[in-house]
């Protein structure tokens, strides 16, 4: 039986990670509280083509397959679509523009996976660049 949360139900949610494990994990966290997946995508390509859809936030790990995830992210912000990172980088070693993104540290921790998702979800989180 689903535990649906009433600030998350119906939210359309893109996982970009390349990492099949974690993928998995965070639709298995997601999906029993209303959360629609858009994807998971394994790759820049594939991310961007998907950012055509309707999204409402997003979360992309850095690197995939050795590409960075920041073209992704300019679409997002371009469409003002919010997203936060889930990576093991430390905020101080992205790139300048980047440093102010929400951050979800792996291995991912269902309560702030959470926290971070309603706080993008409740539109306090526009990126900028």
């Amino acid at each position: 039986m689903k535990s649906l949360d009433p600030n998350l139900q119906g939210l359309r949610v893109m996982i970009v990670e390349d990492q099949y494990t974690i993928a998995a994990e965070m639709r298995r966290l997601l999906e029993p509280l209303g959360v629609e997946i858009v994807g998971p995508f394994a790759g820049v390509d594939q991310a961007m083509k998907a950012t055509r859809s309707a999204i409402d936030v997003a979360l992309l790990d850095i690197n995939l397959q050795g590409f960075s995830v920041f073209p992704v992210a300019d679409e997002l912000i371009l469409q003002g679509v919010p997203f936060a990172f889930v990576t093991a980088y430390e905020a101080n070693v992205l790139p300048a523009a980047y440093q102010h993104v929400a951050r979800v540290e792996k291995p991912v921790d269902r309560t702030a996976l959470l926290r971070t998702l309603k706080f993008l979800a409740g539109g306090k989180a526009r990126n900028t660049v």
